[in-house]
């Protein structure tokens, strides 16, 4: 093969991968302007077979109930769903899977008393 078209093939998959590259990283900065909320750090660790101490960091993440897990997922919250809400195939998915579960449903059949029943979904009842 000619040299040049060597040369010529081998610029213009540098330049794709390039470009490609590029493209990536602006809608990654566009998207994912700001920084994920933060999260305190603990030096807290889990014992195990009462020799192994694993680091659990984040132990405090653990209880539900606690205020400071409530704002930190309702920070983690805001922050998904900006990035979430500029996917454009969310909608797509979300109407794929509506046509998938749209079918009538029947449950096992059970019986109470002298009588049979069985629960039946329409399709996408609650």
């Amino acid at each position: 093969m000619n040299s040049n078209i060597v040369q010529t093939i081998g610029i213009l998959s540098a330049t794709a991968a390039f470009t490609r590259l590029m493209i990536k990283r602006a809608f990654h900065r566009s998207v994912t302007r700001g920084r994920f909320p933060g999260a305190r750090r603990t030096n807290d660790y889990d014992q195990f077979h009462s020799k192994y101490n694993v680091p659990n960091q984040y132990s405090y993440l653990e209880d539900p109930d606690c205020e400071e897990t409530s704002k930190f997922v309702e920070k983690q919250n805001i922050h998904s769903k900006k990035y979430l809400s500029k996917v454009e195939t969310i909608p797509k998915l979300r109407e794929r899977m509506k046509d998938l579960y749209n079918y009538p449903k029947f449950g096992t059949p059970f019986k109470r008393g002298s009588y049979l029943f069985f629960f039946e979904n329409d399709g996408l009842e609650a």
